[in-house]
């Protein structure tokens, strides 16, 4: 690339701004066409929802940053890098164990890593994330890197099993 975002000055900037606007088209982006969906026990805040953030990298931090600055405090986080796990303990963060421990903990997983954290352990993670949830919404997946890449495996199994067509990933899937 001609100028390099990711190790650049502008990423702090950028991903600020990342965060910003995801508050703010919360309600007309994501909230507005999944209450329309009339899933069972949809929260009407924000608030009401436990937010998970993969990866603590630039995008991640920012994300966790803003969440907290909204007042947001139903948070977990996992990041691959021990000492990023560590940090966030020490500032009283609750920091999931495993990739599978994640998912069975937020309902809304905003990708902040810039690869597929997935693949590993595919069919543990979609056996969680197929499980029911009879007290709390369905998960909501959100990606935040340049690279939208973290959630590839599930859009795979979600292709294969999709009997209308092809899917558009940048519009609302629903995924029983």
């Amino acid at each position: 690339p001609i100028i390099e975002v990711a190790t650049s000055a502008t990423k702090k900037l950028e991903t600020q701004m990342l965060a910003k606007l995801f508050a703010e088209q919360w309600e007309s982006a994501i909230k507005m066409p999944l209450a329309a969906l009339k899933l069972p026990n949809f929260p009407d805040e924000l608030s009401d929802l436990r937010f998970g953030i993969m990866g603590l990298g630039n995008v991640g931090k920012a994300m966790l940053a803003h969440l907290q600055g909204l007042g947001h405090k139903n948070l977990v986080v996992y990041d691959s890098d021990p000492a990023v796990r560590e940090e966030m303990i020490k500032i009283n963060i609750f920091v999931a164990k495993d990739v599978p421990d994640f998912l069975k903990e937020a309902e809304v997983i905003l990708g902040c890593t810039g690869h597929n954290f997935m693949s590993a352990n595919f069919s543990e993670c979609l056996e969680i994330i197929q499980q029911p949830r009879a007290t709390r919404i369905p998960r909501i997946f959100v990606s935040f890197s340049s690279k939208d890449t973290e959630f590839n495996s599930l859009l795979v199994k979600i292709h294969q099993d999709n009997r209308n067509g092809p899917i558009d990933p940048l519009k609302h899937i629903l995924y029983p």
